[in-house]
């Protein structure tokens, strides 16, 4: 019969391996640890600016709750990330295979269920590994995208979907040189933001009304959040390391204008 270890064993465990600390970080891979520290970081960045994404809310349905839907599915992710961590496993695909399957039980309203459907790519891309690279991460993103247009019985271009999409092709092209993730994430964010702006003139809804895509939006707070993820200390075994500071704050605090300018349709 399997034991189960005492409670206060099991909670030093978890700990040790969710704390995101001050010290070094894998320069070119993530085990689960790392992982579920930048999922935080990415929610915790959504979290911030949740109203405004909310505020953004036109199509499908101008019900102002998008951003609200894909915090509490991305936190649903996080927490089946972290009991997996709990139990003392850190590798990324049992850890991935948890935050998908988080987010598909817990996934709330239109903008939630797209958001589970692109972490869903996570455990298909890292089956077998317990570390993953620029690739896996950037396949993790390719598959998510096919997932999330799948998902949809009209795929509508100028929505999350395009946003992850055209995400997920510039990180195919860019995870070929096999770069550093901070870098190879801040680009990606950086796509995102771009593909973000764009969406206006994609969809005529939001022309109309003068606004961004809430989804695409709240995907791209995530990325950035992903990309900003503060330090954290890797599991043994881990790959070559760097110091690593903490997430800047700069422009966290502007506000995202309700009726952005068309034009540019600059969020951020």
């Amino acid at each position: 019969r399997l034991q189960t270890p005492p409670r206060e064993v099991v909670n030093a465990q978890r700990r040790t391996a969710i704390a995101a600390l001050d010290g070094p970080v894998s320069r070119r891979s993530w085990d689960g640890v790392e992982l579920m520290a930048a999922l935080r970081s990415g929610a915790g960045r959504l979290e911030e600016r949740v109203d405004d994404v909310n505020a953004l809310n036109v199509f499908p349905v101008p019900d102002g709750d998008t951003g609200t839907n894909m915090l509490a599915t991305l936190r649903a992710a996080i927490a089946e990330g972290d009991a997996t961590l709990a139990s003392g496993i850190t590798s990324i695909d049992e850890v991935s295979a948890a935050v998908a399957r988080g987010a598909l039980l817990g996934a709330r309203g239109n903008s939630g269920v797209l958001l589970s459907q692109i972490l869903r790519g996570l455990p298909q891309a890292v089956r077998g590994r317990k570390r993953a690279r620029a690739s896996e991460i950037a396949g993790a993103l390719s598959i998510g995208a096919l997932h999330a247009y799948a998902a949809v019985a009209v795929p509508t271009e100028g929505t999350i979907l395009t946003v992850a999409r055209e995400a997920a092709s510039a990180a195919m092209q860019d995870a070929e040189s096999g770069p550093e993730l901070r870098p190879f994430l801040e680009r990606i964010a950086g796509i995102a933001r771009t593909s973000v702006e764009k969406t206006p003139n994609l969809l005529a809804v939001l022309r109309e009304a003068g606004v961004v895509d809430s989804g695409g939006a709240g995907l791209q707070l995530i990325l950035e959040g992903i990309a900003n993820v503060p330090s954290v200390a890797p599991s043994p075994g881990g790959d070559e390391t760097t110091p690593m500071s903490r997430a800047t704050t700069a422009g966290l605090s502007a506000p995202v204008p309700h009726h952005a300018d068309a034009e540019s349709g600059a969020f951020g």
